[in-house]
């Protein structure tokens, strides 16, 4: 799911992967959100795009 995300792909764009749907995209989001202690998608994409916590 992270390297869809930094493709830039939206939840629908993830749902459509088998087996996923859009709400269970939205909570595998705020677990890993905050687990990595962020609020939104840009900050987690740009840690993975520069390799660290930035």
């Amino acid at each position: 799911m992270a390297l869809l995300l930094v493709r830039g792909c939206d939840t629908r764009d993830v749902s459509r992967q088998p087996a996923m749907r859009p709400y269970t995209v939205q909570d595998h989001l705020k677990s890993v959100f905050a687990k990595a202690g962020v609020v939104g998608r840009r900050e987690p994409i740009a840690r993975i795009m520069l390799g660290g916590e930035h």
